[in-house]
């Protein structure tokens, strides 16, 4: 299972600008960075508005490495290394479509 996030529109017809998913194996990182709010409630809002949140969490992410890398799975779906490198991805991708609609699927 993954969560699924999209940015789309802000035209009459929403166009899909981006899409990503990423494993709910990181919750406890998301949680711990202060974004899972910013990406499993956030659908309806403008990318804008979730841009604060994502860019703290991923500074706190990578000043705080070994406290998350301890959260990495056991499983070995996700981890730190990962989950930094997709942060990083949707925050470009919010800054450039910073207007456009999220859309979340769990």
């Amino acid at each position: 299972m993954s969560l699924d996030i999209y940015l789309a529109g802000p035209e009459t017809v929403l166009v899909e600008k981006f899409s990503s998913n990423y494993t709910h194996n990181v919750v406890p990182m998301w949680k711990l960075a202060g974004v899972y709010d910013a990406l499993y409630m956030s659908a309806g809002k403008r990318a804008k508005d979730i841009l604060p949140a994502l860019r703290a969490g991923l500074f706190n992410m990578k000043h705080n490495g070994e406290k998350y890398k301890a959260l990495n799975p056991e499983n070995g779906w996700g981890s730190y290394e990962t989950a930094v490198p997709w942060l990083e991805k949707l925050i470009a991708a919010c800054e450039e479509n910073s207007e456009s609609i999220i859309e979340v699927s769990k």
